[in-house]
């Protein structure tokens, strides 16, 4: 008999959730309902927000939020977590179903609310899908989450220390899933310790899309970027060696997806200073995640540079980005140094890993694009490591631990 799962999710469409849906429903295993508590995307004098719930019989119930806020980011990041808790029990009455078998929850903030159903029998068995590793303050100077500036970084650090607390209480879930083996490590040494856990992947694609997208007609001279606007994704290494390729294939193109518009509007201004500002297409954030994979298809290269460095939190996770432009059919550029999966990228030949070098970047990039039988290769790589991550197997193995651990 099928379980009644609610799942709560900061972004809709994207692993693990889309193909665990899709794998449930297909297989008859759940009834899935679905609520969506989204992270604020920073606007330029707005606060903005789509939150709502899919119901098990894709009944949507929404709520948009698109309002004048003159307040600092620090007050609407706040605001944030109180219109995410209202919504969350507003929708919930709503719902014909009163009662789940089951909650899996991502990130902190929903896992807390998963331990909150469980407290008011809501759900019998939670799950909190910890994907990825906190910021630390205390080794950076930099901001994670508002703009650069002193008194920023002074706001910035009581925001992550939310996030801390928010783990500690996630922490009280039934069951954790890590995605790695870094991610458990890094969490036990700062004390946190699961009641019970799995350890299995949650970035996966549907390697028949893969091979669909693969024959998409490219464009020659066309890179992309896919994620957050911010250094340690590597978007400011990828406009510098733009700036090289551009000397030796003047029609390159670079297309940007995702972040908001403070963010574009700052990478403008450095393609604008470094000569490239016609070179770049930013098409900023696209909600239908299928609708980003289409943009991306129809380039030839996908850049996953993330910084090498001690305070980068995305060399502990699965990085969605990378999974993203193999279901869009593209071989990956990575920089040394980055999260487990270039291993896999090298291992199959589904892109290449280089150094975190603007010029060594430029000198790989312009050799893939010029070099068709070189890119072939990669494009047969990117259908074989598209199988190794094929989320049939994959979450048949997952949602047998999950249901496993819950009968325990």
């Amino acid at each position: 008999m099928s379980k009644g799962l609610i799942y709560i999710v900061s972004f809709y469409g994207i692993p693990p959730l889309n193909f665990l849906q899709k794998y449930l429903e297909e297989n008859n295993l759940a009834k899935v309902t679905v609520v969506v508590l989204p992270i604020m995307r920073p606007t330029k004098n707005r606060l903005s927000m789509n939150v709502f719930v899919l119901d098990e019989n894709k009944r949507k119930i929404e709520k948009n939020i698109n309002i004048f806020s003159p307040w600092p980011l620090i007050f609407e990041y706040i605001v944030q977590y109180f219109l995410n808790f209202y919504f969350l029990f507003k929708f919930l009455r709503k719902l014909e179903r009163k009662k789940f078998d089951l909650c899996i929850a991502e990130p902190s903030f929903g896992a807390a609310m998963a331990y909150l159903l469980k407290k008011l029998k809501k759900c019998k068995f939670t799950v909190y899908m910890n994907g990825d590793i906190l910021a630390n303050p205390e080794i950076s100077s930099k901001t994670h989450y508002l703009p650069q500036s002193k008194i920023n970084k002074f706001f910035d650090s009581l925001l992550i220390k939310v996030q801390y607390f928010l783990r500690k209480i996630a922490y009280k879930n039934d069951l954790i899933w890590y995605p790695n083996r870094k991610i458990k490590k890094w969490d036990n040494e700062k004390g946190y310790f699961a009641k019970k856990e799995i350890i299995a992947t949650a970035g996966v694609i549907d390697s028949k899309i893969t091979q669909e997208n693969i024959k998409i007609s490219k464009s020659n001279h066309s890179i992309c970027y896919m994620g957050r606007l911010d250094e340690y994704a590597g978007l400011d290494i990828a406009i510098s060696s733009l700036k090289i390729i551009k000397q030796e294939i003047p029609d390159i193109e670079m297309v940007v997806v995702g972040g908001g518009d403070l963010a574009i509007e700052k990478y403008k201004k450095i393609a604008v200073a470094d000569g490239v500002d016609n070179n770049l297409k930013f098409f900023g954030f696209v909600p239908n995640t299928e609708d980003a994979i289409a943009i991306l298809a129809k380039s030839m290269i996908g850049l996953a540079l993330y910084k090498p460095v001690k305070d980068n939190i995305s060399l502990y996770t699965e990085p969605g980005k990378v999974k993203d432009y193999l279901k869009a059919g593209l071989p990956v550029i990575m920089a040394k140094g980055g999260p487990d999966i270039c291993d896999d990228i090298v291992k199959y030949n589904a892109g290449v890993v280089v150094d975190y070098d603007e010029k060594s970047i430029a000198r790989n990039i312009i050799n893939i694009l010029t070099n068709q039988q070189l890119y072939n290769g990669l494009q047969k790589g990117v259908l074989e490591v598209s199988k190794i991550f094929d989320y049939r197997e994959s979450f048949q193995n997952v949602w047998s631990l999950i249901c496993q651990k819950a009968e325990e």
